[in-house]
């Protein structure tokens, strides 16, 4: 089936390509997210009990920008979304590619780490959650980036689907898109 991505895992983590395009990447294939196009990007439904973490987490990408993120002028959402769950352990990098962002709790506080980046080209984004669910730590190109931060709240169980490329909010598909290349999601639960 054309808009199905595979979990090459093995997990059954199978996700439907909605606005999202199959690119050539240095390991294989990505998806190519595009700014304001207001639709649903890249899921993972059903709900997957594993992927409800609320504890120890880490999460990682590959990513490439190619502009600005989050052109769709929502005011409520100036970064590009490089995955998340409900608003839970939201993933993003800033606007202008400058620093990578997490929150538990989309709206909430976030931890946030100053990043150099350069438009068109890849990089290795990571972030790691304690086991009490609120210190974050930053990594880019296996590096640690920033500082510690600890958040005011922890990450709440959901039933939503894992959303890469945009936050899809229902009221609004296009929230918080990414603009670029995303390949090689990880998520761990564990630090």
């Amino acid at each position: 089936v054309s808009n199905i991505a595979f979990d090459q895992t093995g997990h059954g983590f199978q996700g439907i390509l909605g606005a999202a395009r199959i690119v050539s990447a240095p390991c294989g294939n990505a998806l190519r997210f595009g700014p304001n196009n207001n639709v649903h990007e890249f899921t993972v439904p059903p709900f997957y009990p594993p992927l409800n973490i609320v504890g120890a987490m880490t999460g990682m990408a590959m990513i490439r920008p190619l502009g600005l993120q989050s052109t769709d002028d929502n005011p409520g959402c100036q970064e590009g979304t490089i995955f998340s769950k409900g608003g839970n352990y939201w993933f993003q990098i800033s606007k202008n590619n400058k620093q990578l962002v997490f929150q538990n709790v989309g709206g909430g506080a976030a931890a946030v780490a100053d990043i150099q980046s350069c438009i068109g080209h890849w990089m290795h984004v990571a972030f790691v959650r304690e086991a009490d669910g609120r210190t974050v730590r930053f990594y880019k190109n296996g590096a640690p980036i920033g500082s510690p931060t600890t958040l005011p709240t922890l990450g709440n169980a959901n039933n939503d689907p894992l959303m890469v490329g945009n936050h899809g909010f229902a009221n609004d598909p296009g929230a918080c898109e990414f603009n670029g290349d995303i390949d090689e999601i990880r998520i761990f639960d564990r630090a």
